[in-house]
């Protein structure tokens, strides 16, 4: 069982936060980016594969971190079981 104030939960709640920040990071950036793999000369499909993975990349990191935060404020099963018998 976990409680809520172990030093554990606090660092998994911080690096929730983290991977949010970083994966809307990764979606600011994408304009600013693209542009100079197209200096580069890449072919239009190539930028456009790399453009998809990046925007991936972003959705998993939000969607990671979401679901962090979520399973951080989440109650336990045991303790809505408990609860419920009372």
């Amino acid at each position: 069982m976990r409680s809520p104030g172990q030093p554990k939960d606090k660092v998994q709640l911080i690096w929730a936060g983290a991977l949010i920040l970083m994966g809307v990071a990764v979606f600011f950036r994408i304009p600013q980016v693209m542009p100079r793999l197209v200096e580069m000369g890449h072919s239009a499909t190539t930028v456009g594969f790399i453009r998809i993975c990046f925007y991936v990349i972003g959705f998993l990191l939000v969607g990671g971190g979401l679901k962090k935060v979520m399973r951080h404020f989440k109650p336990n099963e045991n303790e809505t079981v408990h609860s419920s018998k009372k």
